[in-house]
C-alpha cells in the first residue's frame, strides 16, 4: 500500500512539473492591444477544448483548431508562422476541456515552439496568432539586452 501512495505521489508530482506553461502576462511596457489582438485573447483564454493528437502534422491540427473556433461561431481566427519557422513538425498530444491557449502551450512547448498574438492595427496579420520558434506563450519575451 506504501508502494501505491508513494508511486502516486511522485506521479502526481512529475505531472505538475510537467504542466505547460499558459499565455504569459503581458509586459509592464506593452501597448494597448488592438480590437483584433484583444478578441484572440479572448477566445485563447475561454475556448475549452478537448483533443487527442498522436503523431499529428502541426500545420493540421491549426486548421482544425481555426475550424473548431469558427463552428463555435466564436469568430474567426488564423494561424500564421515566424519566418523559418516550419509547421510540418510531428507531435502527440492530449487535453480535457482545456483552454485554447493550454492546449496551444502543451503542443507547442514539445516541439520547441511558442505562440504570439499579433496586435498592431498597421499590420494585414493584426489579431492573428503568430507560431514563433522560441517559448512566448502569448506575448513576444522581452529582448535581451
Amino acid at each position: 500500500m506504501r508502494r501505491l501512495v508513494l508511486m502516486l505521489s511522485v506521479a502526481g508530482l512529475a505531472a505538475a512539473f510537467a504542466l505547460p506553461a499558459v499565455a504569459a502576462d503581458p509586459p509592464k511596457d506593452a501597448p494597448k492591444d488592438t480590437e483584433a489582438a484583444a478578441k484572440t485573447r479572448e477566445i485563447l483564454s475561454t475556448f475549452k477544448l478537448t483533443v487527442d493528437y498522436k503523431n499529428e502534422i502541426l500545420r493540421d491540427v491549426l486548421d482544425e483548431l481555426a475550424g473548431k473556433v469558427k463552428a463555435k461561431k466564436l469568430g474567426p481566427i488564423k494561424f500564421t508562422n515566424a519566418k523559418g519557422v516550419s509547421l510540418n513538425a510531428r507531435f502527440t498530444y492530449k487535453a480535457d476541456d482545456k483552454p485554447l491557449e493550454e492546449v496551444l502551450a502543451g503542443i507547442l512547448g514539445p516541439i520547441d515552439r511558442g505562440f504570439i498574438v499579433i496586435s498592431n492595427a498597421k499590420n494585414k496579420e493584426d489579431g492573428q496568432i503568430q507560431i514563433t520558434g522560441g517559448k512566448e506563450r502569448g506575448y513576444p519575451l522581452p529582448e535581451k539586452k
